[in-house]
């Protein structure tokens, strides 16, 4: 057997104090006294763990309440059960353990004395636990309860066995409950049979390092802890005997490096210190939608259509943690295949199951053609598995991950891992957070509270108390772009790589009537400007709404109709996406509020819009709706903005009624601003790539006498190489170009025939990669 690195001696030498009192019944601190018996143990399962207290005040304060007038047996072993579980940390102080201790037997009446041999190993430990450990010590104690019951119910025979045998000992500490003392449990798989398990406490870890090495395991199963007995056999070839796998040399490789927490948390001290409604802005919603979902999870009722609308309705609130598109599919598929959906969302809520088989299992009942796995599909996981513990599994997004692990100079997963690692070591470095920050004097309750932060301080604006010179500090450390004059923060301008007199010029126009229409043939980045100018205009305390018009879309849809009632009982009335919005702007009269109209000429408009056609014209005044009783008008506050593909529509078919009521701003590939679009986005995000604007604009050239232009949106995105490049002239600008043309026509414009000399070794055949179709349009990509 290869033998595993080791704690200090004295960490073992405690441990068979216990294995003795467990045998024989007896006390570890006086075996002169019979405490680990099961009458013990039932007292303090009536007493701790069938009255737990979820109040705010100190755990040592609510347990002394849990423990008054309890027998001086029950106080002893709850000692001897607290020293059990400080043998763990690392970063406790062994005087804060003798504290901790101490305190507990003060509770009874006896005179007791810890044995020497656990006051030394309390100067040891052997693994530094996360923030649950610590900071949820009645989970790990209401574990070590259980064990104990379980254990000391059994006959002195089979005791004997589970102990000595380190597969029933297993079995055993896997059936105690509750699930989510995962530290804990690991901890006492080593400590009783440090031969044969690691000393890794953190399921997460466990998990990394296996997914890391997952090929070295040449004898298939799913026990996590024989995967890394293959492992270590493997590696012990590889690095030497007895090797750790904290070892600098070898935690990198799994982990990643994390070197300048320094300076990160010291931004994240500050940022704390400005933001004193971190809980409300930030956390509060999060724990209702979670509370949300945790109702649904453990909803033993299942009826197709009332567990589908209770699902949007708890994905509903999250609409700002998982992309609208991702909802949208994930529930077309869940609306298609309910009971299929419903058993995915099982497997990744069962408890019982290790994380990453969870995320597995629902990864490999969902379609990929629903959900893409590298990013917006794992942020639709994080998310869900906040129905079953907020604090531990708090919402994921990529971008904002791979940022922070960027300014802690920490290895991000690549992008061929699988999305179990990359949310398992997610999970690592939000606990690092946690360690990193309370060694510097700033709390952080939970990984929703680390995650919380890390989202303020890699998206947020600066707070706004600062002084422009930290403002400048913190946006040159996080990586921002700074204006020539050194101003704190990049204007929109700035974002979107258009001039500045352009994007003013719109938000005069959009200022003047309320009311706005952007329009151009594909491509031309019409819908990605419309949304960043409402989320520009809105700001933080407005709202934004985004709808698309299509042929199907009826006045009903948008405005307000009858609908009927889901269980078939009638007809109710119900507002559209333009009264919700109409309200929320009512109710909020401070803040900019925008309807999003995409597509807006694809609807037949004078049918959707209706009596707007007049209120968009008098915003002052009341009329009564075709389905409404009471006067209607627009609120002031209301700002609409409309995208239109003139590949589609003419604007000129556009009635003159809708056109005086909006102000119309085109899109050309051939004019400016839009011209010079992709030139400086390349030149910015993609300077290997620069030369492709001159190709697209040498294409346009060539392009104008047929009616089609090329727009930059294609060609927008950050991973963009020759290989991208021909994947999109191949699947989207040709098939948009023969709309027009005659196959020999159309010859003239293959990516071979524009650039001879630099496509000709560009010949791959991607589109043959099945998860080509899978790979996600950057932001501006699209119309």
């Amino acid at each position: 057997m290869t033998r595993r690195q080791q704690a200090d001696p004295a960490i073992y030498e405690a441990v068979d104090l216990y294995r003795r009192a467990i045998t024989v019944g007896s006390s570890v601190f006086d075996d002169s006294k019979s405490v680990w018996v099961p009458a013990v143990f039932t007292e303090l399962d009536e007493r701790f763990v069938q009255q737990p207290d979820q109040g705010t005040r100190s755990f040592m304060q609510k347990l002394e309440d849990q423990l008054r007038d309890a027998s001086d047996d029950a106080v002893q072993l709850m000692a001897e059960l607290m020293a059990l579980h400080l043998l763990v940390p690392l970063n406790i102080t062994t005087g804060k353990k003798r504290e901790l201790v101490q305190t507990v037997l003060s509770l009874g009446s006896r005179d007791i004395f810890v044995p020497g041999v656990i006051e030394t190993a309390f100067e040891h430990g052997f693994v530094r636990p996360g923030p649950h450990y610590l900071m949820r010590r009645d989970l790990q104690l209401w574990c070590l309860i259980n064990f104990g019951a379980v254990l000391t119910r059994l006959r002195d025979h089979d005791r004997q066995h589970v102990l000595g045998e380190p597969d029933a000992f297993k079995r055993l500490v896997r059936s105690v409950e509750p699930t989510s003392a995962y530290t804990q449990r690991n901890a006492l798989l080593h400590m009783f049979h440090p031969d044969t398990f690691e000393a890794i406490v953190s399921r997460d870890h466990k998990a990394l390092i296996t997914k890391t090495w997952q090929d070295l395991v040449l004898e298939p199963t799913d026990d996590v802890d024989e995967q890394l007995s293959q492992i270590r056999e493997a590696l012990t070839q590889r690095y030497w005997p007895e090797f750790d796998f904290y070892d600098e040399q070898i935690v990198g490789t799994w982990r990643g490096r994390g070197k300048v927490w320094s300076t990160w948390t010291t931004w994240a001290q500050r940022i704390a210190q400005a933001v004193p409604d971190l809980d409300e802005d930030e956390r509060q919603y999060k724990l209702d939608a979670a509370k949300q979902m945790h109702y649904l999870a453990n909803s033993n009722q299942f009826d197709a259509q009332t567990w589908l609308r209770q699902l949007q309705q708890a994905l509903g609130q999250t609409d700002n943690l998982v992309a609208w598109r991702t909802q949208q599919s994930f529930m077309r598929w869940a609306a298609e295949q309910p009971a299929h959906s419903r058993n995915a969302l099982a497997e990744l809520w069962d408890e019982n199951s290790e994380l990453t088989t969870r995320i597995d299992r629902f990864f490999e009942q969902v379609p990929p053609t629903v959900l893409n796995r590298a990013g917006t599909g794992l942020s639709l996981v994080s998310v869900l598995l906040m129905a079953t513990d907020p604090m531990t599994y708090p919402p994921y997004a990529a971008t904002a991950y791979q940022k922070a692990f960027d300014l802690t100079d920490t290895v991000f997963p690549d992008g061929t891992s699988e999305p179990s690692r990359v949310y398992t070591q997610v999970l690592d470095w939000l606990d690092t957070f946690v360690e990193e920050a309370a060694a510097r004097n700033l709390e952080l309750r939970d990984r929703l509270d680390a995650q919380s932060l890390l989202w303020r301080m890699v998206k947020g604006e600066p707070p706004a108390s600062w002084s422009p010179a930290r403002r400048a500090e913190f946006l040159r450390w996080r990586g921002d772009k700074l204006t020539e004059n050194d101003a704190p923060v990049p204007t929109l301008a700035d974002e979107l790589h258009l001039p500045t007199d352009f994007v003013q010029e719109l938000e005069a126009l959009w200022a003047d009537k309320k009311q706005l229409i952007l329009h151009g043939p594909p491509g031309t980045g019409k819908t990605y400007l419309a949304q960043k100018l409402a989320q520009h205009i809105a700001g933080q305390d407005g709202t934004v709404e985004l709808v698309q018009f299509h042929p199907s879309y009826a006045y009903e849809d948008f405005v307000q109709g009858h609908r009927p009632n889901k269980d078939g009982s009638g007809f109710v009335l119900r507002s559209g996406p333009l009264l919700d919005i109409a309200e929320t702007a009512r109710q909020n009269p401070d803040a900019t509020h925008v309807l999003v109209i995409d597509e807006i000429n694809r609807g037949n408009i004078a049918t959707l819009f209706g009596e707007l056609y007049f209120l968009l014209e008098y915003r002052n005044k009341r009329m009564r709706l075709q389905y409404a009783d009471e006067p209607f008008q627009l609120p002031d506050n209301l700002w609409v903005i409309g995208t239109m593909n003139t590949a589609d529509r003419s604007v000129a078919l556009i009635d003159a009624a809708l056109r005086r009521r909006f102000y119309f701003v085109e899109l050309s590939p051939d004019r400016a601003p839009v011209d010079q679009l992709l030139s400086r986005w390349l030149k910015a995000r993609c300077p290997q790539m620069s030369w492709v604007a001159e190709l697209v604009a040498e294409a346009n050239r060539q392009l104008a006498p047929f009616g089609r232009l090329i727009g930059p949106s294609y060609f927008l995105r950050e991973d963009l190489d020759e290989a991208w490049l021909a994947r999109i002239w191949k699947h989207s600008v040709l098939p948009y170009l023969s709309e027009v043309m005659e196959p020999t026509e159309l010859a003239q414009f293959e990516l071979s025939s524009l650039q001879p000399g630099r496509t000709a070794t560009t010949g791959t055949e991607a589109e043959d990669n099945p998860d080509d179709d899978l790979t996600e349009p950057s932001d501006a990509a699209g119309d």
